[in-house]
C-alpha cells in the first residue's frame, strides 16, 4: 500500500508535522504547490495537513477539487493550529471544513505561533485579535492565559501527538 503526505505550511508547523507522518509511514511529505502526480498515481492512501487560519484548513479548498480524480483512494486529514486541542473546538474546525457526508478522519494537532513568518496580513489579523483580547474587561484565566501566549512567536509541537495518525493509516 503507498501512502503520500500533502501540506500547505505558511510558517512551517504544518511542515514539520507532515515531516513527522511521512517518516513514521515510510513515505514521501509533499508540499500542495509541488504536488508529483507520479506519487499520487502510486498512492492509495492520501494523508493531508494544513493549517488553520481563520477557522478554515489552508489548501484543502485545493485539495477537494482533487477527490473526484482520486476517488480510488482513502483521504485522511489533519490540521495544525495555536488553539485548544478541546473536543468542541476541534469538531467545530471539523465540521466548518469537511462535509458532514465525508468519511474522512480528521486529527487536530496543536502546534503555535510564528510571527516571523507569518505575512502581513496574518500579522495584522493576530495583533488585532490580542488588541481585543487586551480591552477585554473580565477576563478569565483561561483568556488571560491565551492573550498572554498570542503576544510572542511559540512552538508546542509534539511529535508523540501523530502516533494516532499512522495507526489510522496503517489501519487501511
Amino acid at each position: 500500500m503507498g501512502t503520500v503526505v500533502l501540506y500547505a505550511s505558511k510558517t512551517g508547523f504544518t511542515k514539520k508535522y507532515a515531516e513527522w507522518i511521512a517518516k513514521g509511514l515510510k513515505c514521501q511529505a509533499i508540499p500542495l504547490d509541488k504536488v508529483d502526480q507520479a506519487a499520487i498515481d502510486q498512492a492509495e492512501v492520501i494523508v493531508f495537513g494544513g493549517g488553520i487560519y481563520a477557522g478554515r484548513i489552508n489548501g484543502l479548498k485545493k485539495m477537494q477539487k482533487y477527490l473526484a480524480k482520486w476517488s480510488n483512494k482513502k483521504f485522511i486529514v489533519f490540521a495544525t493550529g495555536a488553539g485548544s486541542e478541546q473536543t468542541e473546538e476541534v469538531e467545530r474546525v471539523k465540521s466548518s471544513n469537511l462535509s458532514q457526508n465525508q468519511d474522512i478522519p480528521f486529527f487536530y494537532f496543536r502546534s503555535g505561533l510564528n510571527y516571523e513568518k507569518m505575512g502581513f496580513k496574518d500579522k495584522l489579523m493576530m495583533k488585532c485579535f490580542v488588541t481585543i483580547l487586551k480591552k477585554q474587561k473580565n477576563k478569565s484565566e483561561a483568556d488571560q492565559k491565551a492573550l498572554e501566549a498570542m503576544e510572542k512567536s511559540y512552538d508546542v509541537c509534539d511529535q508523540a501527538k501523530i502516533k494516532d495518525l499512522i495507526n489510522c493509516v496503517n489501519r487501511v
